[in-house]
């Protein structure tokens, strides 16, 4: 008997030895395996397919440095993991990327990297025992590549981070630089760059494209299609020939981008109105754009200076439209939250055969329109009946084939003063231009938004309901439990 009781004491022993081997080889083999369930809406948490054909053509090693000082405020806790948890998500999608978190605050070799980078020491502040206490920290990712190095000095912002890094390893890893030419914004005086209305795009524009101003005229075809997009400024003086129309026209067909700022209305620096004759009209709407010729109102407007030489007052200027309808369609709103256009025109979108047209950003819905002779006196101003305002299309892209029109109907929007930081005028530009130059590559990228759903408003006497409910009903239930076993047990006994 006990020889008995010894073996299967010893057969569960072995048993239980070999339970655990095989748990520890197991995790072991598992241990490099990735397993991640994402049903969040539009998979928010994984990376895109966008981002993976891109880095999956790496052939050298990108290093992402993620500099994060062990002192950040507890609220960028949560953004903190998030980051890192998106480079992770880098890094298995590629062998060719290699992520480090470090804190300069901690190691001398992490802080001597974040000022090769050029990273700047943010400042925190936050509410500690009724006091505000100021803290300063790193939060920012330096990446190299071949050589090469760029910087994300701050990575707050969580929903447009997968398309900054990746932008950023398209821009170090493509193997030439693309081309960007424009046509209408040439300066008046090349070697005084402050007389330039239009300094800070090319500024911008040359730091990531090989750019360059043309005359259309001057030009051959063959010169015009080297170039990945063509930015078509309307100077509100030239009417374009046939001839330079018609070598647009071609160069669209042969599957060239054109971004068009023209106007439906001229507007005079003496603030008078004319008819605009840049002579684009008709190509547009060939595309499916109809450029109306008409201005734009809306009581969603920019903040302008009025007033005498001793006395200034700041007022809403309807004819400078602030748009935040976006479309979600369209990958071209990367960091962009708000939008400023002078003295717009309206867009219909018409249907043609081959060409998909789509709007791209709309007015508030109470916004209306001018047309004919319009004083543009903020004092002969006047809102018209609630029934007349409505929404309007301000940005459209038509595309036909691997070719985009995309039209902006202002003349005015890519000026220095209108690509402050109180607007994402410039963002927007330079997403339109990085996505129609990468042929569509970034075009996939999403923003990593997660959507919320609140709890619908509901009347007091169903919140009543649901409150004393909460109270009653699960008390109920254990009662006539509890009477149904008493009265069971009284039967058997």
């Amino acid at each position: 008997m006990k020889k008995r009781f010894y073996l299967e004491g010893l057969k569960r022993n072995t048993i239980f030895i070999l339970a655990v081997l095989l748990f520890v080889i197991f995790s072991f083999i598992i241990s490099d395996i990735q397993l991640k369930l994402d049903l969040s809406k539009g998979r928010a948490y994984t990376l895109s397919r966008s981002s993976k054909k891109i880095i999956s053509k790496l052939d050298d090693i990108v290093l992402i440095k993620f500099f994060a000082s062990s002192n950040l405020p507890p609220q960028l806790s949560p953004v903190k993991r998030e980051v890192y948890d998106l480079l992770k998500e880098y890094a298995n999608s590629s062998k060719n990327i290699t992520v480090e978190m470090l804190s300069p605050d901690k190691d001398e070799r992490a802080k001597k990297d974040v000022q090769d980078f050029g990273i700047p020491e943010l400042q925190f502040s936050q509410l500690e025992r009724n006091k505000y206490a100021v803290s300063s920290g790193y939060f920012g990712i330096g990446i190299t590549y071949n050589g090469k190095k760029e910087v994300i000095p701050k990575v707050t912002d969580i929903s447009n981070l997968e398309y900054n890094i990746t932008s950023l390893i398209y821009k170090m890893s493509r193997k030439q630089t693309n081309k960007v030419y424009s046509v209408g914004i040439a300066s008046s005086n090349p070697f005084n760059m402050s007389s330039d209305e239009f300094a800070t795009f090319k500024e911008v524009v040359r730091k990531q494209f090989e750019y360059k101003n043309i005359d259309i005229k001057n030009n051959k075809l063959d010169d015009l299609e080297k170039a990945a997009v063509l930015v078509v400024v309307d100077d509100r003086k030239t009417n374009f020939s046939k001839e330079d129309v018609s070598k647009i026209n071609s160069y669209i067909n042969q599957g060239g981008n054109v971004l068009f700022f023209v106007d439906g209305i001229w507007v005079e620096d003496d603030m008078s109105t004319r008819e605009a004759n840049h002579g684009f009209f008709k190509l547009l709407k060939d595309y499916g754009l109809d450029l109306n010729k008409n201005l734009v109102l809306s009581t969603s407007a920019e903040l302008v200076s009025f007033g005498s030489k001793y006395v200034q007052f700041l007022s809403p200027y309807p004819f400078w439209v602030r748009a935040f309808s976006f479309s979600k369609e369209e990958p071209f709103f990367n960091n962009t939250t708000v939008l400023s256009y002078p003295w717009a025109s309206s867009i219909d979108l018409v249907q043609k055969k081959g060409i998909k047209v789509s709007f791209l950003v709309k007015t508030s819905n109470k916004s209306w329109t001018r047309t004919g002779k319009i004083s543009l006196d903020p004092k002969a101003i006047s809102l018209p009946s609630q029934d007349s305002l409505k929404s309007f299309i301000i940005s459209a892209v038509a595309q036909k084939g691997r070719s985009s029109v995309v039209l902006i109907p202002s003349s005015r929007f890519l000026m220095n003063k209108f690509l402050t930081r109180r607007t994402s005028n410039l963002n927007f530009i330079l997403n339109i231009i990085d996505n129609l130059a990468s042929e569509g590559l970034l075009s996939g990228i999403r923003s990593r938004d997660v959507e919320f759903y609140p709890l619908p408003d509901i009347s007091d006497v169903q919140k009543d309901m649901f409150r004393y409910g909460n109270i009653f009903v699960p008390t109920l239930v254990l009662i006539i439990f509890g009477g149904f076993i008493y009265v069971r047990r009284k039967k058997i006994s």
